[in-house]
């Protein structure tokens, strides 16, 4: 067994980045706004990424704590995130009435004191409440295995997770045609097959393919291929790496920004919808000027299942993208053996 005062991936340095961005936003009179200004956000993503991967390969119970605890304040953070990103655009644009700016205002607003409530409820602030130590501490008394048995295990895991993923597709479970239960959640369950990719810390990489098959050069897009999303991190010294061959890799990344477009454009065209409800602005030629000003013609969104199942059925079924990459995944260990 690996000593359990060394846990792999950098999961400890982590935690010591929030630890550090609190200890910087606790001096502010802002400081929950602060602390995701700092990027908090980010780091929490990649906490939960490895928990969910843990949870599955190490211990249960720690890591579905830890898994809790970190998703419930990336919620708060995304929430806020999500109105602060609503509201620069809106207000950004001119000739937009005044009440129908103060209404998005008044959401960014009310979303940033639910997160300031619950960031300092939860004790992820002020820096001295003890929460990081409480966490480290965990983490130091994990069983940690070997790093090449886990290896292993989060190979089977991975792959479990794409099969999981076509399985609930192909039997209606994750509908496009559902925005947040079906598109969203399927773009959720293959991005975090991406952010395994950067949280291992150099476990997986990218096995170049020279000869790329016609049907998929169209996700060799200029904004795939330069994605810093797209650039692992360097190999583990002394460990063989999990291999995905990279045009599979960015297949997933584009599949991923592609339905983000499609659930952003659903979830704006359902945000200008409420809050010209809410301003009780029902004169045509004005609700007109504003769904065409934010892009956001009315039952726009209706297209975007369509779109999406369009996208999902070539990516799984004509390309079988995920069932590539748990392949690739298997080799790497296979070939070990």
């Amino acid at each position: 067994m690996q000593a359990a005062i060394n846990p792999p991936f950098g999961i400890l340095n982590l935690v010591e980045d929030l630890e550090k961005m609190a200890t910087v936003a606790g001096k502010s009179s802002a400081s929950s706004l602060q602390f995701y200004k700092a990027g908090a956000r980010t780091t929490f993503f990649k906490l939960e990424g490895l928990c969910r991967l843990f949870k599955n390969t190490i211990e249960k119970d720690a890591f579905e704590e830890l898994l809790k605890s970190f998703k419930s304040v990336e919620d708060a953070l995304g929430e806020f995130d999500y109105h602060e990103a609503l509201y620069i655009g809106i207000s950004s644009k001119k000739g937009v009435p005044d009440e129908f700016v103060a209404y998005f205002k008044k959401q960014m607003d009310d979303a940033q004191r639910r997160m300031d409530r619950f960031i300092k409820a939860e004790y992820w602030l002020p820096v001295d409440a003890g929460k990081y130590d409480a966490i480290k501490k965990t983490l130091l008394h994990i069983d940690w295995p070997d790093i090449e048995k886990l290896k292993e295990r989060i190979a089977k895991q991975i792959g479990k997770d794409l099969h999981k993923i076509r399985e609930k597709y192909e039997e209606g479970e994750l509908n496009p045609h559902d925005i947040e239960g079906g598109m969203h959640e399927i773009r959720r369950k293959l991005r975090w097959i991406s952010i395994y990719a950067q949280v291992l810390n150099g476990l997986i990489q990218l096995q170049p393919i020279a000869h790329i098959p016609e049907e998929l050069k169209m996700y060799q897009t200029a904004d795939v291929l330069t994605s810093p999303f797209n650039k692992l991190p360097p190999s583990i010294k002394g460990i063989k790496s999990l291999l995905i061959n990279d045009i599979d890799f960015y297949a997933l990344s584009w599949v991923i920004a592609e339905l983000g477009d499609l659930k952003d454009q659903a979830l704006k065209e359902a945000a200008i919808t409420t809050a010209l409800n809410n301003c009780k602005i029902t004169d045509k030629k004005e609700t007109t000027k504003i769904r065409t000003l934010f892009q956001a013609p009315e039952k726009s969104s209706e297209k975007s299942g369509g779109q999406a199942e369009i996208i999902l059925d070539r990516f799984i079924y004509q390309h079988r993208i995920p069932e590539r990459i748990e392949r690739s995944l298997k080799r790497s260990v296979i070939q070990e053996s």
